[in-house]
């Protein structure tokens, strides 16, 4: 008696022992193939974005120094040259200073349409402007403007110095912003030679 019951405690133990090997070994596997499909999606990710031009791409130095002096250069903070992708947009940014003793920049964001729903997106950004303006308070802040002459479409903030453009039927968004010692006229006029300098560079 006390032999069997030794026998089948010794057979609880050993298919005890073989299942914990087989789930260990599953269990390995596992992580292991998580490892490889997160490496491979990581892979896909970076070959997807190397397809497209990046904000820093097409602002480059030359531009940069064009409205910014010889002294130009890009921001030291990791957003001066940034980049994050989605399932529709890449959005990128890049920023240049104009040196030490200036707080003189200039800076943009391109949204980079991956698919047709990306490209709506962007559509989409100048469509539903709000060019007639609620009022905000007791004052009314300034209306954005619709301007020609850059892009596909495009219109000016005001109340941030901010031109934005649709390009290529929404292919591209791009912003174009800065600090600039300059009156608003000025200011504008800057923004939209330099926008058209880039969009130059993503054709």
């Amino acid at each position: 008696m006390n032999k069997k019951i030794f026998l089948i405690i010794g057979g609880i133990i050993a298919v005890g022992f073989l299942g914990y090997v087989a789930y260990g070994q599953f269990f390995q596997k596992d992580n292991t193939q998580k490892i490889i499909d997160a490496s491979q999606k990581q892979e896909t990710n970076q070959s997807s974005a190397s397809q497209y031009k990046s904000a820093c791409d097409v602002f480059t130095l030359e531009i940069a120094k064009k409205h910014l002096g010889e002294n130009a250069r890009l921001g030291d903070t990791p957003s001066s040259d940034d980049s994050t992708e989605g399932d529709n947009l890449i959005t990128s940014s890049c920023l240049y200073g104009a040196g030490e003793d200036s707080l003189e920049s200039r800076n943009i964001q391109l949204n980079t349409a991956k698919n047709s729903t990306g490209e709506e997106w962007n559509r989409n950004n100048y469509e539903q402007a709000p060019f007639e303006t609620a009022e905000f308070g007791e004052e009314e802040p300034p209306k954005l403007q619709q301007i020609s002459g850059v892009g596909d479409k495009a219109y000016w903030n005001p109340q941030l110095g901010q031109l934005n453009v649709l390009i290529d039927n929404g292919k591209y968004w791009l912003t174009v912003q800065g600090s600039i010692n300059d009156g608003p006229e000025e200011i504008e006029q800057h923004h939209k030679i330099m926008a058209q300098e880039i969009i130059a560079n993503l054709e």
